[in-house]
């Protein structure tokens, strides 16, 4: 009896497991993992045996962001019997932290329910996870791959231009990468100098990172330069990638403040910010009247030369200024801004003698020092010799127009009748060439005149002959008469 019993207990067990498989197995829901962190992609399979799918949900799909979605549909048959699985397939990307469960539900089934944790597992102690690590094979996804910036929390003074780079690093090798999003930058002026390979792809080195060797990916390398002061925002680009699990990395929000120039800029100030160097050299300080003299100065440096467009050396009594840009450069040299502005000054002596260019300012604000400076170029010597080539071309130059001068007298003197006469004779064959020009066109327009009131009057008599040969075919009464009529009419008129 007891033995019976326990069979019954045993067989009452199965028969409810198998009721519980059929209420359940219909639609059944997998996981490639029920715990991954805030950064990492998760693999969910919704799997429909012998159901249709229909217009079903998934409750608690709200906390996840569906990065993508596939179908799939398997067909078997055994023992003569059919079967069917629909398979969908889903990528999701965890919006925040926390304990969920995932149910899909039809109008007649519903599914098992996954639960899913999300914990804050990111790079914040990346550090200390990779100190303990000697080898990359030992470390999760969630801390072998990143990516780093060169500027969060930095600040920059107004007008400073820096450079900004993202990097990829990986300590373990890819199955695949995806390039989603570049950098965003609010109220922040930028140029891009990312490097691309000959390929068309990212530039890719190795690096190290603790002692454990990996590659790096550049995602972005420019200058960037604050518009006004205050906290801005540069949302750091997005990126995913495969290894033994999917990463959705970056979009994170990274702060840069920059502040006001100080008060105190001195009066040589030139709208300069950063580390200016200068060059400066003169082709020669001995120079024969009617020569020039020309200053070359190069303004170079980590440093914002955008606003510096003259030195504003001005002419005086002395001599004149002319004034070019020869060379304009921005670029990245070694990561770190190098602007380079190139300055001819072209001086032109007004008189012989010694002159003295005075000496030129420009006044900078130093980031290193953080003080407002100055550079100065010294004051020069210039020795202007007399150029007897040229007092004897202006002295001869002279001479000349003196004697074509009197020449031109002379011969106004000894040839005034006849100047007159032949004038007189000019001016009377340019009256008659303008009186037939005239008579011309009066004769032009007297024949096109009379061909209008020929070409009127001959339309007047058409048309009254019109009117006359319609009148007669007005009065006919017979066939016969309307014939005769009609032919005088094309006769008169048209001459048919």
């Amino acid at each position: 009896m007891v033995g019976e019993k326990i069979m019954n207990k045993i067989k009452l067990l199965i028969i409810f497991l198998f009721v519980t498989a059929l209420s359940f197995g219909a639609i059944i829901m997998k996981t490639s993992d029920n715990k991954i962190g805030i950064n990492e992609g998760i693999e969910v399979a919704i799997e429909f045996i012998d159901t249709d799918k229909g217009n079903y949900v998934v409750e608690g799909l709200d906390n996840f962001d569906v990065v993508s979605r596939g179908s799939s549909s398997f067909y078997t048959s055994v023992n003569f019997k059919s079967s069917k699985k629909l398979v969908d397939k889903y990528i999701l990307r965890p919006r925040k932290t926390g304990k969920f469960k995932l149910e899909t539900k039809t109008e007649t089934d519903k599914s098992n329910i996954l639960n899913i944790e999300v914990t804050n597992e990111n790079n914040n102690n990346l550090e200390d996870s990779v100190d303990t690590i000697k080898n990359s094979s030992e470390l999760k996804d969630s801390k072998a791959f990143f990516i780093k910036n060169n500027l969060e929390n930095k600040t920059l003074y107004f007008g400073q231009k820096e450079v900004y780079e993202e990097n990829f690093i990986g300590l373990k090798s890819l199955r695949g990468f995806q390039y989603k999003e570049q950098p965003v930058f609010t109220d922040l002026s930028v140029k891009d100098f990312t490097p691309i390979g000959r390929d068309g792809n990212l530039v890719q080195s190795e690096t190290s990172y603790n002692g454990i060797r990996g590659f790096k990916l550049n995602l972005y390398r420019g200058i960037i330069q604050g518009n006004s002061s205050g906290e801005k925002l540069i949302k750091t680009a997005k990126v995913e990638a495969i290894a033994d699990k999917i990463l959705y990395l970056g979009g994170k929000n990274i702060k840069l403040k920059i502040i006001p120039l100080p008060e105190g800029k001195n009066e040589s100030y030139r709208d300069i910010v950063g580390n200016l160097k200068i060059e400066s050299n003169w082709t020669n300080t001995e120079i024969k009247m009617g020569e020039t003299v020309t200053l070359n100065i190069r303004l170079y440096g980590d440093v914002n030369l955008d606003n510096i467009e003259s030195l504003n050396i001005s002419k005086n009594e002395n001599y004149n200024v002319f004034e070019t840009i020869k060379k304009e450069v921005l670029e990245i040299r070694e990561g770190k801004v190098y602007s380079e502005k190139d300055f001819e000054i072209v001086f032109v002596p007004k008189k012989s003698g010694e002159i003295i260019i005075p000496s030129t300012k420009i006044g900078y604000f130093n980031t290193e020092t953080k003080k407002y400076e100055e550079k100065i170029i010294p004051e020069k010597k210039i020795d202007i010799k007399p150029n007897s080539e040229l007092i004897e071309n202006k002295v001869s130059d002279q001479k000349n127009e003196i004697k074509e001068d009197n020449l031109d007298d002379k011969k106004i003197e000894k040839g005034t009748e006849k100047n007159v006469s032949f004038e007189f004779i000019n001016k009377v064959k340019e009256n008659n060439k303008i009186t037939t020009l005239n008579l011309i066109l009066l004769l032009i327009i007297i024949l096109e005149g009379i061909l209008i009131i020929y070409l009127l009057l001959r339309n007047k008599n058409k048309k009254i002959k019109e009117i006359d040969s319609l009148k007669d075919l007005k009065k006919v009464k017979t066939q016969e008469e309307f014939y005769k009529a009609y032919c005088e009419y094309m006769k008169k008129c048209y001459d048919f």
